[in-house]
C-alpha cells in the first residue's frame, strides 16, 4: 500500500557512519569549470533508494519501499529501475522498514517522514486507460496527463497532496492493473492519522486510516460512464451535458459543485451501462483490506532489538507497543522520541506547550517564593524546616 517515501534525519553520527560505510558509494559533484570538489551533498544510489547527504548533517531518504523489497526480493525488471506492479502487503511493508532500518543503522521513531505515497493496485475486468479517460474533474480541477513518452494517466494537485489514476499494467507490459495513489507532499494533510515518522507505518490502525483516506480521495472524482443519452429525459440531458464539460468543474462555485455532482452522480449510475465507478471503489477497498489482512497477527512488528551506533541511536529501541502519555494531558506522545515525557509543541502546535507549563510553573512559583525570602534576608537556614517530599519537588 506504502510507496515512495522522503524520511530526514538530521545525525553527525549517523551521516559519518554512513559515508565510511564501504556498503554504500557516496558520489560527490565536480565544478566543470574550477575542477573544485563540491563536498556536499553527497549522495548514494541504494537499490531504487537514494541517499543523500547534506554539510548539515541531515540525511535523506528518498525512493519507492516498494521497488526497494522487490530487489531485495529478486525482483526486478531487465532496466533494473524496480517494479511495483504487484502487491505490498502490511506484512511486506514490516519487514521492508525493518531490513532497512538495521542496513542505515537508524532509528525508524526518529526518521520523520517528509512525503509519502500510498494507493492500491487493482485488478480490473475493463480496459484501464478507458477507465481514467472517463474521469470528467477532481474536485474544481481538470486533468492533467502523466508520462512523458506517452500518457498512462491522469494525475491532479492540490497544495498539499497529488492524487494519480493511472494503468499501471501498460507501464509494465501487464493487462488491467490501475493504480489508484496518493501523495502527501506536506505531511499536514496526513495530520488526522497522526502518521509522522518512518515507524508509523508499522501501525495498522494507522495503515486503515490510510486507506480510508484513499477511498474518500477517490469518492472527490467526477467520472462518466457510456450512456444512451436518449433515455434521459430534458432536465436530466440538459444537466448530463453541462457536467460532461470538465472546464465547467472548474468555474462551478464550491456549492454547485456539491449540487452538481449528486446530479450528475445520480444520472450516471442510474444509466451508467459499465459502473465504473461503485466498481472501481469496491475494487479499491477489498484491496486495501486484503494488503492489510496480515495486520492482525503482525500489528507494530518491528522491534528492532540491537543497540545502534549513532549517538542518537544509542539506546535499544523499543517495541512500538510500548505506549507513552504525556504526564500532563494524557494524549498518546508514542510517535515523539524516546524519553518525552510531555507534548510535542513541534507536533501538537503551541497548545503543547501549556502541558510542560502546567507540570513546572507551580515548582518555578514555589522556588522563586524561597528564593524572594531568602533575598531579604534571613537570620537561619530555613531549608530544613522544608518537608523532604517538598525539596525532592523544587528539584524535580
Amino acid at each position: 500500500m506504502i510507496d515512495f517515501v522522503k524520511i530526514a534525519i538530521r545525525s553527525p553520527t549517523l551521516a559519518k557512519w554512513l559515508v565510511e560505510n564501504k556498503s554504500f558509494d557516496f558520489l560527490v559533484k565536480v565544478n566543470e569549470e574550477s575542477g573544485e570538489v563540491i563536498s556536499f551533498p553527497k549522495t548514494a544510489q541504494y537499490n531504487s533508494l537514494e541517499i543523500t547527504i547534506h554539510e548539515s548533517h541531515r540525511v535523506e531518504v528518498r525512493g519507492s519501499l516498494h521497488k526497494f523489497w522487490n530487489k531485495i526480493k529478486g525482483i526486478d525488471d531487465q532496466r533494473n529501475k524496480g517494479v511495483n506492479w504487484n502487491d505490498f502487503t502490511f506484512a511486506d511493508l514490516c519487514e521492508c522498514i525493518r531490513y532497512l532500518s538495521e542496513k542505515l543503522n537508524l532509528n525508524p521513531q526518529e526518521a520523520r517522514l517528509e512525503n509519502v505515497e500510498f494507493g492500491v493496485n487493482v485488478s480490473t475486468p475493463f480496459n484501464p486507460t478507458t477507465f481514467y479517460r472517463n474521469v470528467i474533474a477532481f474536485k474544481d480541477e481538470s486533468p492533467g496527463k502523466l508520462g512523458k513518452v506517452y500518457p498512462l494517466g491522469i494525475d491532479f494537485y492540490k497544495q498539499q497532496y497529488g492524487f494519480k489514476i493511472y494503468d499501471k499494467g501498460k507501464q509494465y507490459g501487464r493487462e488491467n492493473i490501475l493504480r489508484i495513489e496518493v501523495k502527501a507532499t506536506r505531511m499536514e494533510f496526513l495530520k488526522e492519522t497522526k502518521i509522522l515518522y518512518l515507524s508509523d507505518l508499522t501501525d495498522i490502525e494507522k495503515l486503515r486510516s490510510l486507506s480510508v483516506l484513499l477511498s474518500e480521495t477517490f469518492e472527490e472524482l467526477v467520472i462518466d460512464d457510456k450512456i444512451n443519452t436518449k433515455q434521459l429525459n430534458r432536465n436530466e440531458r440538459r444537466i448530463y451535458e453541462l457536467c460532461k464539460n470538465s472546464k465547467m468543474w472548474e468555474e462551478f462555485t464550491a456549492k454547485q459543485r456539491c449540487i452538481y455532482k449528486k446530479k450528475f452522480s445520480e444520472i450516471v449510475e442510474r444509466y451508467g451501462q459499465h459502473q465504473w465507478r461503485p466498481l472501481t471503489a469496491k475494487l479499491i477497498k477489498e484491496k486495501c483490506n486484503e494488503l492489510l489482512k496480515s495486520g492482525n497477527e503482525l500489528t507494530n512488528l518491528i522491534e528492532i532489538n540491537k543497540e545502534c551506533s549513532n549517538s542518537s541511536n544509542s539506546v535499544l529501541l523499543p517495541s512500538l507497543t510500548d505506549k507513552r502519555y504525556c504526564l500532563t494531558c494524557g494524549r498518546d506522545i508514542t510517535t515523539q522520541k524516546t524519553g518525552s515525557k510531555f507534548c510535542s509543541e513541534k507536533m501538537f502546535g503551541k497548545e503543547a506547550k501549556k502541558c510542560r507549563n502546567k507540570d513546572s510553573n507551580p515548582r518555578n512559583h514555589f522556588r522563586y517564593k524561597i528564593e524572594k525570602i531568602e533575598s531579604r534576608g534571613v537570620l537561619f537556614d530555613i531549608a530544613p524546616y522544608f518537608d523532604s517530599k517538598i525539596i525532592l519537588y523544587l528539584n524535580t
